[in-house]
């Protein structure tokens, strides 16, 4: 499935290393959100590679995802 997002959210996106694969990539498979955190944050059922990834972000016993586009992604398909 093809992704998109809004171009200011993208424009707030400035450090994905991934260069939007998630935008791009059909094949992309997304971290499984187990819901919303506070307003920016996306609480991520299995563990995230914080190496691989400048938006993910490992708080006590979770992982947890700051990525704007992901939020949008998140709040506009997962319904």
């Amino acid at each position: 499935m093809a992704y998109e997002a809004d171009k200011d959210t993208i424009k707030q996106t400035t450090a994905c290393q991934k260069n939007f694969q998630c935008l791009s990539d059909e094949g992309w498979k997304p971290c499984t959100i187990s819901g919303i955190i506070a307003e920016n944050f996306l609480a991520i059922e299995l563990r995230c590679d914080v190496r691989q990834c400048n938006y993910c972000v490992s708080f006590g016993f979770g992982y947890y995802c700051q990525c704007p586009v992901r939020k949008e992604i998140y709040l506009k398909y997962s319904k």
